[in-house]
């Protein structure tokens, strides 16, 4: 069996100063890195948020709110589900795109 990871396709908002723009695209870049370096694991694939957030929505049949807050809530209590301890607002997405991965490779191999 192959270690495929699943990691956000991100992207800076125009809003963005330079110097955070440059600190979250090194971030990035460090964890693809870190990624590529590792024994085993065979295929990173780049998710992008609305992709992943589609998915949930599509699920559980819901939309997801356009207030950010409200939305990360939702995502937290959607999380929440898949975990032992309460997700967090800080880990909410990592899991969600964790469990998106592993559907989307359960139906890869139903195929």
């Amino acid at each position: 069996k192959e270690a495929i990871v699943y990691i956000e396709k991100v992207h800076a908002m125009p809003h963005d100063g330079r110097s955070s723009l440059f600190k979250f695209g090194v971030n990035y870049g460090a964890w693809l890195g870190i990624l590529n370096s590792v024994k085993g694991i065979n295929k990173i694939i780049e998710v992008s948020p609305q992709k992943w957030m589609k998915f949930w929505q599509d699920k559980l049949e819901f939309k997801l709110p356009k207030i950010k807050k409200e939305r990360k809530n939702k995502l937290k209590e959607i999380a929440s589900v898949y975990t032992k301890k309460p997700a967090t607002l800080w880990n909410a997405d990592a899991v969600l795109i964790t469990m998106y991965g592993m559907y989307t490779e359960m139906e890869r191999d139903n195929e």
